[in-house]
């Protein structure tokens, strides 16, 4: 297990098995590492994970991924359920980020940013599109609105891949990117994940001011103390539908890649240590880090010791019933 030296890491899992799903979200403090057993909020039949993480004003915000009712669950420092937000306009949410006191919420299933007040929930629409691109994140300073996603040439026919772009002054500010995530503020830059470029790429309204070479698929990011944590996973090649292992596998790079968690020195992106948790599915969504062990805060029996035989034996019982399910 890492030395958190005080810090507290928390990370939501969005692609795993029915059974594990109201255990995708993961917490880590005083050096052990724990699975939150959220099994009287979520529900396996129709909650899939959890996707958007945030923290503000002492309340913790999860975004549950769900195809029948998205919504974003609020805690206490107990992870006792306070609040529970919902909005006709909210369908897949993909991230959560707080910016003067409004919560950004970005609902990826009809490419929309809605600000949402989370002491009334009253709602603002930020940006919406009909042209289809996948927005996963997103950011604002006092210069304008900045998503990160994946088909800007809808918007733009002079974008490429995935990007980064400043919807409020309609320009492209990255292009070239594999399906980006977790696009944070960093100082007066910014931090985006090329997630399948295998790169951390720290830019300005201008480009690129630096990167850095990430194995695996990069989603989640979060910095304090110094340092920025960076997730990375498997990406698709098992997932909720698919448990079981490829029969061919694409190569022994991809065969080798856990579920990780990278520390990089925060000025130089340059590798400081790494460290495996034991997470309840295949790929973390969001990462979120705090400054105390005590700041989150949970009763006993939310917490699990995460066993590795138990996660291994829910996960072969998922294979199993996928592949029967397809002899049917």
């Amino acid at each position: 297990m890492v030395r958190l030296g005080g810090l507290t890491i928390l990370a939501t899992v969005c692609n795993t098995t029915p059974e594990m799903a109201p255990y995708a979200l993961w917490l880590a403090k005083d050096d052990q590492e724990y699975l939150v057993d959220l099994s009287d909020l979520l529900r396996p039949e129709k909650d899939i994970g959890l996707t958007g993480l945030a923290y503000h004003d002492g309340s913790l915000y999860l975004a549950v991924q769900s195809g029948s009712s998205p919504r974003i669950l609020v805690f206490d420092r107990q992870l006792t359920c306070i609040d529970v937000i919902t909005h006709r306009n909210i369908t897949d949410i993909h991230s959560l980020y707080f910016d003067d006191g409004k919560l950004l919420v970005v609902s990826t299933g009809n490419q929309s940013v809605i600000a949402i007040d989370p002491t009334d929930h009253g709602a603002t629409t930020l940006f919406s599109t009909g042209q289809r691109i996948h927005v996963n994140s997103v950011v604002r300073d006092e210069r304008g609105l900045l998503i990160c996603c994946q088909s800007p040439k809808h918007l733009f026919g002079s974008a490429s891949q995935g990007g980064v772009i400043d919807v409020t002054n309609q320009r492209i500010i990255l292009d070239g990117l594999g399906y980006p995530h977790s696009l944070e503020p960093d100082g007066e830059q910014f931090i985006v994940l090329d997630s399948t470029g295998e790169r951390v790429i720290r830019f300005d309204h201008n480009g690129i001011v630096q990167q850095q070479a990430v194995s695996g698929f990069l989603r989640g990011a979060s910095a304090l103390a110094g340092c920025l944590y960076v997730a990375s996973s498997v990406g698709r090649i098992t997932s909720r539908k698919h448990p079981q292992p490829p029969s061919r596998p694409p190569g022994w790079e991809a065969l080798g890649e856990r579920v990780c968690i990278h520390e990089l020195d925060g000025k130089t992106l340059t590798a400081r240590g790494c460290f495996f948790p034991l997470v309840a599915g295949f790929e973390i969504y969001e990462l979120l880090v705090l400054a105390g062990a005590d700041v989150i805060d949970p009763p006993a029996w939310r917490m699990l010791t995460p066993d590795p035989h138990t996660l291994s034996r829910a996960f072969y019982e998922a294979a199993k019933s996928a592949v029967a399910g397809r002899r049917e």
